[in-house]
């Protein structure tokens, strides 16, 4: 198990802004922890779930919970990260 420095959480928590590609052809800005933006492009690089595949699981979770756009797509990257973590988890 590795543990990150407190330079390194605080470097996380910063706010960074992306445009999410939507399903209409639109860009949608969003905030969030460049933690979460970390855990997006590891989705995307390592394992390539892409983008629009994050934006239209939050866009389900909309529907589905009443939730606010931004919630739902730091809830989905969060849980499929997590999912994925304990998939390599199992193997170590």
């Amino acid at each position: 198990m590795s543990f990150l420095t407190e330079q390194t959480i605080e470097a996380y928590l910063v706010n960074e802004t992306r445009d999410l590609p939507m399903p209409d052809g639109s860009f949608r800005p969003h905030t969030t922890f460049k933690l979460v933006w970390s855990s997006v492009d590891i989705l995307n690089q390592a394992l390539g779930v892409t983008t629009e595949q994050l934006v239209q699981g939050a866009l389900e979770e909309v529907m589905l919970q009443g939730i606010g756009f931004e919630e739902a797509f730091d809830g989905v990257v969060a849980w499929l990260h997590g999912e994925c973590r304990k998939s390599l988890n199992r193997y170590h």
